[in-house]
């Protein structure tokens, strides 16, 4: 893999490339664009990466590492900026001892607990942009696997999977995290208001 180099140093000529906010951070999958004078990731999401460096060639798909694997879950499948760090449990089929955890297209340190789990670590000081995150699995040099998003979000707000179709009175999920619903913060009952008047006098 390519050596980590200063941001400015970059291309700036709308092509994808790795950037991280530290040399080794997490990583993102972004380009500049001349309309917003920034670097981008995801589904145009302002961000202000440190360092960066070349995407990896890409594999043939014909390449060792057997079958793609099959992701069925995650957990959890959320978090919110300022969030402590915590372990993502990727669950599915067909994995392989060397199975490694794509983050937003970025390798990331796996753990191989089984055929059917992957483990990897997220620093949340790293993160400091709320955006969907595609999760994906690729077996070896090979077999990437199907896609599930992980939510990134605002501090404070926590998205819930949608179970069965919401009704229009529903708190919708911000654009980019299509499969969640917003949760609605529990309405808070009043509190009771002492009787005002005079004193009562029994006859």
């Amino acid at each position: 893999m390519a050596d980590w180099q200063r941001i400015d140093t970059a291309p700036t000529d709308a092509q994808d490339l790795l950037v991280s906010v530290a040399p080794g951070g997490r990583q993102l999958v972004a380009r500049w664009s001349p309309e917003h004078q920034s670097w981008v990731a995801g589904d145009a999401q302002v961000i202000a990466p440190t360092h960066w460096q070349p995407l990896p060639d890409p594999v043939p798909a014909d390449a060792a590492g057997g079958p793609p694997p099959l992701l069925t879950a995650l957990d959890p499948m959320t978090a919110a900026l300022g969030d402590p760090s915590f372990t993502l449990h990727v669950t599915g089929e067909g994995f392989v001892p060397n199975a490694v955890i794509l983050w937003n297209g970025g390798a990331e340190p796996t753990t191989v607990v089984s055929a059917t789990e992957v483990t990897t670590e997220v620093n949340m000081a790293t993160a400091s942009v709320a955006m969907p995150i595609p999760i994906q699995v690729r077996n070896g040099l090979g077999g990437l696997s199907n896609t599930l998003t992980f939510a990134l979000t605002e501090a404070g707000m926590r998205l819930d999977p949608v179970a069965t179709p919401q009704g229009d009175a529903a708190p919708q999920a911000p654009e980019g995290y299509e499969g969640y619903e917003a949760q609605q913060a529990p309405d808070v009952p009043e509190a009771p208001h002492a009787k005002r008047g005079r004193p009562r006098r029994d006859a």
